[in-house]
């Protein structure tokens, strides 16, 4: 089934060439029974679109809750942040769900103006498939707790785990800036 949601393009490109095929024999012969082969791969193109639309994978949900959480930050969405994270959540920085949770209502206040964005997200399947990491860009500026930053940029990978309702969750995650040195988020 990936085949057909994780970037059906190839077969996009093949029902783009059998239209055309059969549009060309129909021009050359006059015969109307080519003609049938449009509408067929018309057909065909929509039913891959509608799978390709109604299917979501493992990748395209982690990198869509890559992209609420930088919403859930901005907008200071706690009980969005919560969902997002798995309870299996831990680094050596902040050891366990709620221990991030506290420190994110510490520097994320819901008057204050932030601007939280990821972007170029990569994402790999590491140990069989059991986890997913997600690297990518990040950016940050405005107010962050007592903090103000201006333009920050650097570079983020988080490790999905499944939990038991099927739902990837972040498990942990590394900050790093654009030099590569990891950045030690306040605790």
């Amino acid at each position: 089934m990936t085949i057909l949601t994780e970037d059906p393009t190839w077969i996009y490109l093949l029902l783009i060439a059998a239209g055309a095929v059969s549009g060309i024999a129909f021009f050359s012969t006059q015969r109307v029974v080519y003609l049938l082969g449009v509408p067929a791969a018309l057909v065909l193109g929509g039913l891959v679109w509608l799978v390709d639309y109604l299917v979501e994978t493992d990748r395209e949900q982690v990198e869509r809750k890559v992209q609420e959480l930088a919403e859930a930050v901005n907008a200071a969405d706690f009980a969005k942040i919560e969902s997002l994270i798995s309870p299996r959540f831990y680094t050596p920085m902040f050891t366990s769900k709620q221990h991030l949770l506290d420190n994110a209502k510490r520097y994320l206040d819901p008057q204050a103006s932030r601007r939280t964005s990821f972007w170029q997200l990569d994402t790999r399947s590491i140990s069989s498939g059991k986890s997913l990491v997600v690297d990518g860009n990040v950016s940050a500026s405005g107010q962050y707790g007592g903090y103000h930053v201006e333009g920050w940029f650097g570079r983020i990978e988080l490790t999905f785990l499944k939990d038991e309702d099927g739902q990837w969750r972040i498990a942990r995650f590394t900050v790093v800036d654009s030099q590569g040195g990891e950045v030690s988020l306040r605790r």
